[in-house]
């Protein structure tokens, strides 16, 4: 793969380096358009944090929070599992990516926008960001970053009146998360032997040509 001497994206996202607006859209559309190409050759990425969904990401890229940051864990499992918590989207984030962050997060799978109509819809809402001076983007970013902390801090002080027969519950949502992650996991795998099996497949295509030219 292609060698990315800054570092990865996480770490750029938690350093005190200024990123204005237009190259935190430009980012974005350069990991969308890297895994448009990736779903239009059929090939599975199974690594895209944080973790694996594409909303948060940019969610991340807006706000340049940590998600569910100082959140108990088993409240996060608790309140993710009974629709309860959410990663807050700030009111004065721009409405384009507001809507956008929402479809990314649609719990039906169906109704989330594939890579190809994220990457036309930045191009029509780029006017959102790029029309913001890098000073006002740096301070709407703390004001997000305030609001997102007010909501945590609201979720966790809530959560803590939550009565202590609710822990089997939370244990229970335990179990069924490590359930569903073994399953996904033994389907991952079989994505990847299929994967294999197709890079053998074309290579053995490939080969196959080549003869025939040479005969």
């Amino acid at each position: 793969m292609e060698f990315c001497p800054y570092g990865q994206l996480y770490e750029m996202l938690r350093s005190d380096r200024d990123i204005p607006p237009d190259k935190t859209l430009d980012w974005c559309k350069q990991i969308v358009s890297g895994m448009e190409y990736l779903h239009q050759n059929r090939i599975v990425h199974r690594d895209l944090k944080s973790p694996k969904s594409f909303g948060v990401v940019l969610w991340e890229l807006l706000t340049r929070e940590v998600p569910y940051k100082d959140v108990d864990s088993s409240a996060i499992i608790w309140g993710v599992g009974n629709n309860s918590l959410h990663l807050p989207v700030p009111d004065s984030i721009p409405e384009a990516f507001r809507i956008l962050l929402k479809q990314c997060w649609s719990s039906k799978p169906r109704n989330r926008p594939s890579f190809h109509h994220i990457l036309l819809y930045l191009d029509t809402a780029a006017h959102e960001l790029i029309g913001v001076s890098r000073e006002k983007f740096l301070q709407n970013q703390a004001r997000w970053r305030k609001e997102i902390d007010e909501y945590m801090q609201n979720f966790q002080d809530k959560e803590s009146r939550v009565p202590l027969v609710e822990e089997d519950l939370v244990k229970q949502r335990r179990e069924e998360l490590r359930h569903a992650q073994d399953i996904r996991e033994h389907y991952e795998r079989k994505l990847e032997r299929a994967n294999d099996l197709y890079m053998e497949l074309a290579t053995c295509l490939l080969q196959l040509e080549q003869r025939e030219k040479k005969n």
